[in-house]
């Protein structure tokens, strides 16, 4: 048991930053979102972000607004390109006498092609004042009090993958050894599905 909770120790030592894929394609100011959940969120739609990371669509009835209706939807780019996180650090080891050889565990979303749509205000126009301007009362009021996101550009996966590493390849465990934690696994994802947006700033 000593032995699993020195490396469990030194594992929180080493652990690094992550560069989203979301980020590589989207820039600084985007949100990165699970591909595990399944979302296709709607650039110019209007969301409610609950804890736990829920997102819901509402004001629904405003995007039947004439002044909403003339938001429109641009694509952006589009790719064929293999995009990976990149989290810092998870080529290091970490040799301790009496326990295995350590390296970075790591969680990391795979996407493979990619497009990018934006949502285009007429005129120009900054899209959240322009939202505020021109939603309904109700639907001004909710996104005065906060907690909602109105969607500026999304990218959207055409295939997505989860990979997963732990931080030893052997453990011993009493008599004998549990083999092959440090070996990539990949878990498929969900195709179509959003992996970044980028908020309207208020």
């Amino acid at each position: 048991m000593r032995k699993v909770a020195c490396v469990v120790g030194v594992v929180v030592l080493v652990q690094g930053c992550t560069s989203y894929a979301a980020n590589q394609v989207l820039g600084t100011s985007a949100i990165p979102l699970s591909v595990t959940a399944g979302k296709r969120l709607e650039p110019k739609n209007i969301y409610r972000v609950k804890s736990g990371g829920m997102i819901t669509q509402v004001c629904q009835k405003d995007m039947e607004n004439r002044k909403i209706k003339a938001v429109g939807v641009v694509m952006g780019d589009e790719s064929d390109d293999t995009i990976t996180d990149r989290v810092v650090g998870e080529a290091i080891t970490l040799t301790v006498p009496g326990v295995p050889t350590i390296r970075m565990p790591y969680r990391k979303m795979r996407v493979q092609g990619y497009t990018v749509r934006e949502a285009k205000a007429p005129s120009g126009e900054d899209i959240y004042q322009y939202y505020m301007q021109n939603v309904g009362s109700t639907c001004r009021k909710m996104m005065s009090e906060g907690g909602l996101i109105v969607v500026q550009s999304e990218a959207r996966a055409k295939k997505s993958a989860q990979l997963l590493k732990g931080p030893v390849d052997d453990l011993p465990l009493g008599p004998g050894t549990l083999g092959g934690l440090g070996t990539e696994q990949v878990i498929r994802g969900p195709s179509n599905v959003t992996f970044g947006i980028v908020p309207a700033e208020h």
